[in-house]
Order: structure tokens, then sequence, then C-alpha cells
């Protein structure tokens, strides 16, 4: 009886409670249900993200935009490597994109390595993009694509592009602090020798005045220009077994061999595409002379990379070309892929940002460390003022001026030995043939509705009729897209508000170097660009004119009642 009473005054005056047990517990449990993912930035940095296992894709995805502070998001994505591929290895056959609507642990698995964050839709036009910071991410990944030859583009177009990074990276050309081997720790180009860092030199000397964010959009303007811009490949054959590479773009589909590209297919052009096994299938509209459908069949590797491509050319059609992704009707007895585009269109974002306004916001630009060659001490990022607020809008037309460097013209970054060109039809000899010409004015460079040349189910898309076109409709090209008229009048003073250079008399084509700003050559839509190369003046070829004579037929323009100037 006392037993039993001590026990029952005692028991409630001491207690214990493991809590390094329970915590080792709780670490176990979060450690099952949660996901640490590593992500590797576009400037070589990398963060580690926790999410839930059960967590879709788009979970991960939105804790990436919000740290990076994106608005523009929609242009992105995140790639993984399957099979242990490595990121420099981007073939289609081993990289995937995240899908937004499937969960992460059946995606990733137990993938060890980072994902990576890129553009994952090409902006044909980077004066869409509103937000400066956006257009940083897009020339990151720019630079990514050229380094890691990704983007195969003329040499000579490489060394302008170069010029621009070297404007962004270091500011105005200074022959006090730029000694004469101030680029060579930097890593430009793929292949870089000292002559073309001559070159990259002079033309560095030309971008004097121009912000980090001018240099950077002058890049994307130039950029957007070659064949290769935004083309997502893939390896197929033709029905004779010759090796192609199918790209998708905002255009629609290239066919490229060997580099070089065959013909294009715009969405306008296309019915249905479909894939089934390891065909793919695209249904060309029928032409006015023609009575019968054109219908292509290609040979891909694998079912996957059929299916891959497939999916690739549903998102870039929904993306560029529709208002709003079509809704996913529910076919229970229906067979076939169900795969559908759930992200928002270039056309949503875009009214989304208009309506939000531009942020004003500050950002740091860290240099990519791809661009250093050797390790060599930098200062301080900030003394190089590089610590900028973004526009409150987008870099105008304005952005491509080149200031003088004075009376005296810097020394050209090309000399008389060179007159055989060997940049494929880049910057500095342009012909009509040439499918590339950098000095056009980027608005009227899409060629979406282009007649292509005409050619001789698992899954099954519908390309709609009534998309929008992008094609601008003040633009005048060729067939091949290659030339611009362009209409000038004369301002109050008679003058265009432009200079030219070149002529049969110095072997260089004649083009525009220098457009002065608010003056009709700027004004102008499209706009007059540094290295546009003009071929007629008021209907008259100066192809083969003396420098004399085109300065004269300007002179002539001018002096006429109208003022009127057709180039």
């Amino acid at each position: 009886m006392i037993e039993s009473v001590s026990k029952r005054a005692f028991s409630g005056s001491s207690g214990t409670y493991n809590v390094h047990a329970l915590e080792l517990a709780a670490a176990r449990e979060r450690k099952l249900k949660g996901l640490n993912v590593t992500v590797r930035f576009l400037d070589d940095t990398e963060h580690v993200f926790h999410v839930e296992k059960r967590a879709k894709g788009a979970v991960l995805l939105e804790h990436v935009y919000q740290h990076l502070e994106l608005v523009e998001k929609d242009y992105f994505g995140l790639q993984f490597s399957e099979n242990g591929c490595p990121h420099g290895n981007r073939s289609s056959e081993w990289m995937r994109w995240l899908d937004p609507s499937k969960s992460l642990k059946k995606q990733l698995g137990n993938c060890q390595y980072p994902l990576h964050f890129r553009v994952k839709f090409y902006v044909s036009d980077p004066s869409k993009l509103l937000e400066e910071y956006t257009r940083y991410q897009f020339y990151l990944q720019l630079r990514k694509d050229i380094l890691e030859e990704r983007l195969v583009l003329p040499a000579s177009t490489s060394i302008l592009l170069a010029s621009y990074t070297v404007q962004s990276e270091l500011g105005d050309y200074n022959p006090e602090e730029h000694g004469p081997d101030y680029l060579s720790h930097m890593q430009l180009i793929p292949g870089q020798t000292e002559e073309m860092e001559r070159k990259i030199c002079e033309l560095h000397k030309l971008h004097k005045g121009q912000l980090p964010a001018d240099a950077e959009f002058n890049f994307l303007d130039h950029a957007k220009r070659i064949e290769m811009y935004g083309v997502d490949l893939h390896r197929a054959k033709d029905n004779a077994g010759k090796e192609i590479q199918l790209g998708v773009t905002h255009l629609g589909l290239v066919v490229f061999q060997n580099n070089i590209r065959i013909t294009v297919f715009s969405w306008s052009k296309i019915i249905k595409i479909s894939f089934k096994r390891k065909q793919f299938f695209i249904q060309l509209r029928r032409e006015p002379s023609e009575s019968y459908d054109t219908l292509l069949g290609l040979n891909m590797e694998t079912y996957r990379s059929s299916k891959t491509l497939w999916k690739s050319c549903v998102e870039h059609h929904t993306f560029f070309r529709l208002h709003s992704p079509r809704v996913k009707r529910r076919f229970p007895l229906s067979l076939g892929s169900k795969f559908t585009y759930s992200g928002r269109t270039e056309f949503q974002t875009m009214s989304e940002v208009r309506q939000r306004g531009i942020l004003e916001r500050k950002f740091v630009r860290s240099p990519s460390k791809q661009l250093i060659k050797q390790p060599t001490p930098a200062p301080p990022i900030e003394d190089k003022g590089k610590f900028l607020t973004a526009p409150a809008r987008p870099p105008g037309p304005y952005a491509n001026k080149v200031t003088s460097l004075g009376t005296k013209e810097p020394k050209k970054a090309w000399t008389e030995d060179s007159r055989i060109s060997d940049d494929d039809g880049g910057f500095l000899e342009r012909t009509l043939e040439t499918p590339y010409s950098p000095g056009v004015a980027g608005r009227v460079m899409s060629y979406a509705d282009d007649e292509p040349p005409s050619p001789t189910l698992n899954g099954l898309y519908d390309i709609a009729t009534s998309a929008p076109s992008t094609v601008n409709q003040s633009q005048s090209t060729d067939s091949n897209g290659n030339v611009v008229t362009v209409v000038l009048h004369p301002d109050g003073e008679g003058k265009y508000g432009f200079s030219v250079k070149g002529g049969t008399d110095t072997n260089v084509p004649i083009l525009v170097s220098r457009v002065a700003p608010n003056t009709p050559a700027d004004k102008c839509t499209p706009r007059l660009s540094e290295g546009d190369q003009l071929h007629q003046i008021n209907g008259q070829d100066v192809s083969h004119a003396l420098h004399q004579d085109v300065v004269r037929l300007i002179q002539e323009a001018r002096s006429k009642s109208s003022g009127k100037k057709s180039m």
C-alpha cells in the first residue's frame, strides 16, 4: 500500500525528452521526402535548391526564376543530362528539358549532375525583350554557344561579336590601359589567333561611348542574323539515306546539310507534323499549281529522338505563333502522345510585361569564367562601372550608334591582302547570294513567310492556319530575304545623317560607316546601321562604283526638289 502511493506521488516529479534522436529522425524524414537540386547558371555560378520529391518541375522552375528575379522568364528552361552525358556534348539525344507538368522524381531519378539554366526559346528580335536583365541572360547564352562551338558562324561575324563583348567587359578602348596584348588573356573566339585579336581591337575602338547594355544589345542584334541562331538541331536521314539536320526555330523547320541551309518550311506552309516510331512526317500546304498534298518523311535515329523532335516542334509553334496554348482535350480511348505545351506563349509574356511596366532594378555583370584564358587578377567589378540601373525602356535604334574617334580614322580591321574573303559571306563582303546580311536592321530579317523551294502516327499536331504572322509589312526584300529598300527624305538642313566608305577604288564594298543620332537615317524604318552595304541608290547600281561616284549620287538626290532617296 505504501509502495503504490509513493510511486504515484513521485511519478510527475521528473521527465526526459530525447531531442537529438527526434532531430535525427526528422532530418532523415526530410531527406527521404526532399531533393537537393544543383542548378548551374549562365555566368557559371551554381545554387542548390531544396524541393520535395513529389513536387512537379514547375515548382523547381519557379524557385529558379525567383532566385534570378526574372520577369520575362518563359524564354528559359532547365536542361539535364541523361545517361551521364556531359553538358558540353549537348545532343538532343542525351539532353532533356525539364517538363513543368511532370514530377521531379520521375524525371530526374538519381541524377547526380547539375541542371543547366539556359535559353529554350530564342527571341526573333532582341528589341522584343523589354528587360535589360533578360537581354543580359541572352547575351551570356550566345557567348556560351559560340565558345562551345554550338553556334556556327563566319569568322568575320565572330570577330565583330567579340568586339562587342570586349566593349561590354572592358569599356571604351584606352591606349594607356589597353596594351598591345590586352586581349590575349580573354577567350573570345574558338581557335583565337593574334590576327583575330588585332581585328577585334580595331573594331573595339569604333564602339567608343557604348555602355555595357548598348554593346550587349548590338551583340544580340547582329547575332540574330546568323543562319544557325536559335536553331534546335536534330539529326535525321532523308528517303535517300543522306544525313541531314532538321532545325526547329521561331520561323518553322529548317533543313541543313553539312551546316549549309537547304530549305525552310515556315509554319504558315505546314499543315501537320507527326511521328510514328522512328519516322517523322511533315505535311505541307498544297500550292495553287499542285493537285496533291506533299508529305515529307524523315528517318530519325531512335523512337525517342523522333518524339523529342515532335515535342520541340509543338513547343516552338505554340510559343511563337499562338496567343495562348491549346486547351488539352481528354479523349479516354485516343491513341498517340497527349503532350501539349503548358507554359505561356511569347504573346502572353510580352503582354504581361507591358501591363506590369518595366521595373528599375540593379544587377552586377559578373565576367564569365569562360572569358578567362589564364588566371589573372581582375579589378573589382565596381571599378569598371558595371553596377548599373536598368533603363526604364528598351534601347531604341540609337543604341547602334558608333561614336567617331576624331578626324583620324582607325586602321581598318582588314588589309588589301585579304580581298579573298574567308568569312563565307559575313561582315565585310556580302553579296546578294549570301543568306547572311549583318548590316540590315533587325526588323527586316524575318522571313517566316518566304516561299521555300518546293520539295519533290504516334503523334499528330495540326498547325493553325490563322496563326499571326511575324513579318513586318513595311519591309521590302528579294526572294532570298537579303535586300531591303530604305526611303529617306532630308531634314531641314538638307542632310540625311549618314556617311559611307568603300568603293572599287579601295577594294571594299560601299558600307555605311556612321549614322548620326536623331537624323532621317536614324529615324527611318528600317533604320540604317553601321556596316550596311549599299547596292542601289535611286535605282542605280553602286555595287561596282567608285567612292566619289556614290557621294555624287547622294548629293544629286539631295539637290532634287523632293530630296527623296531610295536605297
